[in-house]
């Protein structure tokens, strides 16, 4: 799972889960028509339960906003809701069972897909 070419013949290859935190993307330098792009790093983590877009703005901004136009559609997932494990906090209560606490568990991209759009082509 995770990186999936949207066209397998015009892949895109910068953009790849981070390494240190795989709640995020990382999206390397690149260049467009008419500028480049400086790159970028995006947590998805406020994203969880629908959808997210990652986009190109014609200024080379990366950007997630889904309610204005942009240059060019770099990447989209569907992301899962935010899940929970209930851990013991090493207290316990009056009958002396254990007390619980619930602790979520941090976004994995690498367990999705991440439908990955080809580059806008550089003449």
């Amino acid at each position: 799972m995770a990186i999936v070419q949207h066209d397998p013949l015009k892949p895109n290859p910068t953009i790849s889960v981070d390494q240190v935190n795989p709640a995020r993307l990382a999206i390397a330098a690149f260049a467009y028509p008419g500028g480049n792009c400086p790159g970028a790093t995006v947590d998805l983590t406020g994203f969880q339960r629908g959808p997210v877009r990652i986009y190109l703005d014609t200024d080379g901004a990366i950007s997630t906003d889904l309610y204005r136009d942009h240059y060019w559609l770099l990447a989209e997932a569907i992301l899962p809701e935010r899940r929970y494990d209930s851990e013991p906090t090493g207290q316990v209560d009056e009958h002396g069972q254990p007390i619980m606490t619930m602790v979520e568990r941090p976004l994995n991209l690498n367990e999705l897909n991440i439908i990955v759009f080809p580059l806008p082509e550089v003449a």
